[in-house]
């Protein structure tokens, strides 16, 4: 079973010369892998978890943060070496406003409203840095250039 998840069939195709790479690499030629498929399809799908967690887990080494927004909260992670830190913004279910919309951000983050609460925090990683991280973009973190984050710590 994958350590991340399977990639999709789609993702495959996208990556056909790396997958092949892998397969010539791990000592799978072409005539091995087909024979693989029709006649030991769990060996085939337990070298796709494999290389499915090779592809994970050189992206997940290269991220240093990720971002989660919803319309009532916007919480940027910096993801350094040993801890992760996250600095955020929360608003009260009285204040109208959509942290979806980066307009919207980049006003809130020049002129904060009052009622938004910051949240900001640092801890060491409980698990693997890339499992933690791959964990985020699963509930909704997507990757980012780190922006946010900073200019959301500027005004704590």
């Amino acid at each position: 079973m994958a350590k991340y998840r399977l990639l999709t069939n789609q993702e495959l195709v996208e990556m056909k010369t790396e997958f092949i790479n892998y397969l010539v690499v791990n000592g799978i030629a072409a005539d091995d892998w087909k024979k693989m498929l029709a006649n030991e399809p769990d060996k085939a799908k337990e070298i796709v978890d494999l290389f499915s967690d090779v592809v994970f887990e050189k992206i997940l080494r290269k991220v240093n943060f990720v971002l989660r927004q919803g319309k009532k909260e916007i919480v940027a992670f910096h993801c350094m070496e040993k801890t992760i830190e996250m600095c955020g913004l929360v608003a009260g279910p009285d204040i109208k406003v959509d942290f979806t919309d980066n307009e919207t951000i980049a006003k809130l983050i020049a002129n904060p409203i009052k009622g938004l609460e910051t949240v900001h925090g640092e801890k060491e990683y409980s698990k693997v840095r890339e499992l933690e991280i791959f964990e985020l973009t699963q509930q909704g973190g997507m990757i980012s250039d780190g922006n946010v984050f900073n200019a959301l710590k500027s005004i704590l």
